[in-house]
């Protein structure tokens, strides 16, 4: 088991460095559009939206570099974007519940229950996305 398990993670090593990278690039994109939306174009402007318009931009991103150079996937349908709207749904929902419990119900530190969730979701959806998402046709 041990075993199967090293070997696993020496060859998906690449996949998941692709996935962090991808994702702190969506990351930087989803703050800088937000500052540049929020701070110099719409300053006076409804942050709720500029906060969602910088997150869907990013999204779009994050869809397009995961299912060409992540996941390699060769494919694009409208499956594998339901699939991939699921994942995010699933992810978002995660990462809500658990900082609420270890933030409110707890009562640890929230940029400290930040990371430790971000962590989590994060290798929820690496796994979610290679095994489901972005899955080979059969």
């Amino acid at each position: 088991m041990i075993r199967r398990v090293y070997h696993f993670a020496r060859r998906e090593a690449g996949t998941f460095a692709r996935f962090l990278i991808v994702g702190g690039l969506s990351t930087v994109i989803n703050f800088g559009l937000y500052a540049l939306f929020s701070r110099l174009l719409f300053p006076q402007g409804n942050k709720v939206a500029e906060s969602t318009i910088a997150f869907l931009i990013s999204v779009l991103f994050n869809f397009a570099a995961h299912r060409a150079w992540t996941y390699r996937s060769q494919q694009i349908d409208v499956p594998q974007l339901v699939r991939y709207a699921l994942v995010l749904g699933t992810a978002s929902g995660i990462q809500a519940l658990l900082f609420w419990l270890g933030h409110e119900r707890l009562g640890y530190y929230d940029f400290g229950v930040l990371v430790v969730v971000t962590g989590l979701t994060a290798l929820f959806t690496f796994f979610a996305h290679k095994f489901y998402t972005f899955r080979p046709r059969t």
